[in-house]
């Protein structure tokens, strides 16, 4: 089990948008936007579908546009 977060590939991040409720909106090259609509607010996160590994700064930003924290997608890792 790990507790920290880790560089994933594109499948795994898409993967763990999926599992958090974001389902594909549109595309337009490798840019795919994947979007969670909730009472108050809309949740877009862009993922690069060729990326072969993502910088931790990628990553954390987009945590941040998936309404998540860090601990959850630590945890969904750990999961998947």
């Amino acid at each position: 089990m790990h507790n920290r977060l880790r560089a994933v590939d594109a499948r795994k991040v898409i993967q763990i948008l999926q599992s958090f409720g974001f389902s594909e909106d549109r595309s337009k090259g490798s840019h795919h936007q994947w979007v969670k609509k909730s009472p108050s607010k809309v949740f877009r996160v862009t993922v690069i579908s060729k990326a072969k590994f993502f910088k931790l700064e990628t990553l954390k930003s987009m945590i941040r546009q998936s309404g998540h924290s860090e601990e959850e997608w630590v945890k969904a890792l750990d999961e998947s």
